[in-house]
């Protein structure tokens, strides 16, 4: 009877614990209203990945949603690899969990019956290493999903930082090419 109360729970904090953001820190910019400048040849894709920030909320869906991380980065492939692994340990974990000959009481399993032939220590080994899978593409998709963002939008804007600086320049050095600029010098002699 614990093991549906526990699933019932977890549904229920998971379909109603919808915030709009976790901050522990103040913003001092609101980037929904900043226009910056935008190059031509800049594709909306570039713009939208760009324009993406990973915040504490981020990491709460993180927890929530398998390879959200890698999906908001663009990294479509590694996103649905950690969605499939996170969903495969979590069906081991549930299968173990709603077994009638196993007793879960937290991380501890107990058989039902002792005297029975099922191997304890097979559904430990099994039990234990579902979670360690679920648990390291949690801290996966956060680390290397946060860093290809960074990596990504640092590309992003080394690439037209670049590209507007040599097209300000050529801009610059043409506007003065073919007109006289008046100057005015000093010349001390002693």
């Amino acid at each position: 009877m614990k093991k549906h109360y526990f699933t019932a729970i977890f549904v229920f904090f998971s379909l109603f614990s919808i915030a709009q953001d976790i901050d522990f820190y103040h913003k001092y910019k609101n980037d929904n209203y900043l226009i910056p400048q935008i190059d031509s040849s800049m594709s909306f894709e570039e713009f939208h990945l760009l324009s993406e920030n990973l915040r504490m909320i981020d990491m709460v869906n993180a927890a929530i949603v398998p390879g959200y991380v890698h999906f908001k980065s663009g990294e479509k492939k590694m996103g649905y690899t950690l969605l499939g692994l996170r969903l495969a340990s979590y069906a081991t974990m549930s299968a173990i969990l709603f077994n009638d000959n196993i007793d879960v009481n937290g991380f501890e399993l107990f058989l039902k019956d002792p005297n029975g032939d099922q191997d304890l220590i097979k559904y430990k080994l099994i039990y234990f290493s579902a979670f360690t899978l679920a648990a390291s593409t949690y801290l996966f998709d956060w680390i290397k999903g946060s860093y290809l963002l960074k990596h990504k939008q640092e590309e992003i804007r080394y690439k037209f930082a670049l590209k507007m600086s040599l097209e300000s320049y050529s801009s610059f050095s043409y506007s003065f090419k073919n007109q006289n600029i008046p100057t005015l010098g000093f010349r001390l002699q002693f």
